[in-house]
């Protein structure tokens, strides 16, 4: 079987042959042929708006995600403004809900938001790190302190704009985050991703997911008016648009993301699982880890995950490095790191992932081969991964190593709900 999986943010394509007799399962997201138009998605948040906007509104405050989230930014945010100076609004101001996240390259930031589109608004980008650009907003029922963006807080109207998609933290991306982890504080991010410890928080689980509860009760304390948020194809193209209120608009889109890209397991866990993040999951390492945890599901214990991510900016991510090296020469067991985490030893979401992908991270079972043509060796060195070049040439490296074995191939893992 001739297979292609998604590379470089969707900007290229790796082919990779497996004899059929060897293909366990190929795991990706159902093939949608209903789109929704731009003229329908502008009418319905026309609509929204007025209901809204029943007093004076001089400014308003639109977040959009980062060049790590896949939302056509650049096609849905002119229609945005254009409705929102319809129903009198303005002054428009656009920041670009970073989190923790670094700043984009400008290659990059012109693909989530052009020049031209810069130009007509206030712009800027979410500094999660200067607490001058704060404000206390109260605790969240789970005990997050809320520092949060003051030029969002001191809209007269604001708009979250996002995408949904499965979530390994959230259960699924989209509503609320736009607010937390989005125009955060780190040390309201941090004490939010602390609770991905807990026992519920796991992909397309809402129901008793701790971290998506503390989301929502942040938005809620923080005012956030309404969201539009979409649901995409694999390759971007909008499937449906939900407006409204940010919890319940939200919950209707993840009714529709879930019959997309909620799969089956497979019967049985393969010996070699071939993943690819997909979308704009493998832009960096921080990203393209989204691909492993679904991956470890699929995966033997004594098998081998092949992740092929180009990692265009790096890993991003030196705390995960340098805490699973600390754990390793201290001979941390998976309880010692639940401690790190609780006595602010080591960044919360690093540590919450090593815990999660101990036996992975630590004990190297299943084991990671990285196939990437990005500046990754430093990261497979560190991390005890192996590392190719070739997708095809890796693959082939494993099925002589064990003279065949069951093969599953999810060629959109980072977005893929395995149950």
């Amino acid at each position: 079987m001739m297979l292609r999986l998604p590379y470089d943010l969707m900007r290229g394509w790796l082919e990779l042959e497996v004899p059929d007799q060897l293909i366990e399962a190929l795991i990706e997201p159902v093939e949608v042929s209903a789109f929704e138009g731009s003229e329908h998605t502008k009418d319905k948040l026309r609509r929204a708006l007025r209901l809204r906007v029943g007093r004076r509104v001089d400014r308003a405050v639109v977040l959009i995600d980062d060049h790590t989230r896949p939302t056509p930014t650049n096609q849905l945010l002119p229609m945005v403004i254009e409705a929102l100076e319809e129903v009198g609004v303005g002054d428009v101001e656009v920041i670009m809900a970073l989190g923790t996240h670094e700043a984009p390259p400008q290659e990059y930031l012109d693909m989530k938001i052009s020049p031209e589109l810069r130009a007509k608004v206030e712009f800027s980008l979410h500094n999660a790190y200067d607490h001058s650009l704060h404000r206390f907003v109260g605790i969240t029922r789970f005990g997050t302190p809320l520092w949060l963006n003051r030029r969002f807080l001191e809209a007269d109207l604001s708009l979250g704009l996002g995408s949904i998609f499965p979530s390994e933290v959230a259960g699924f991306t989209g509503g609320g985050k736009i607010v937390l982890p989005g125009v955060a504080s780190y040390e309201t991010i941090n004490r939010n991703h602390s609770l991905m410890l807990s026992p519920k928080v796991e992909m397309g689980r809402l129901s008793g997911n701790v971290v998506r509860a503390d989301i929502d009760d942040a938005a809620r304390l923080a005012g956030l008016d309404m969201i539009l948020d979409v649901v995409l194809t694999v390759d971007g193209r909008v499937v449906e648009s939900f407006i409204g209120d940010p919890i319940a608009a939200h919950r209707e889109g993840v009714k529709l993301c879930s019959r997309i890209y909620r799969v089956g397991r497979p019967r049985r866990e393969a010996d070699i699982v071939v993943a690819a993040p997909g979308g704009t999951e493998d832009i960096d390492f921080v990203q393209a880890v989204k691909a492993l945890t679904v991956a470890r599901r699929l995966c033997r214990e004594d098998g081998v995950i092949v992740l092929a991510a180009a990692c265009p900016l790096g890993v991003q991510w030196p705390e995960l490095e340098d805490y699973v090296e600390r754990v390793r020469r201290g001979g941390l067991r998976r309880e010692d790191v639940v401690l790190d985490v609780v006595k602010g030893r080591v960044e919360a979401i690093a540590g919450a992932m090593v815990y999660r992908l101990y036996d992975l991270f630590i004990e190297g079972r299943p084991r990671v081969v990285m196939v990437s043509r990005g500046e990754v060796e430093g990261l497979c060195s560190r991390l005890g991964f192996e590392c190719y070049e070739d997708l095809q040439e890796a693959v082939d490296a494993e099925l002589d190593r064990r003279g065949c074995g069951r093969v599953i191939v999810a060629p959109y893992a980072a977005y893929t709900w395995v149950g």
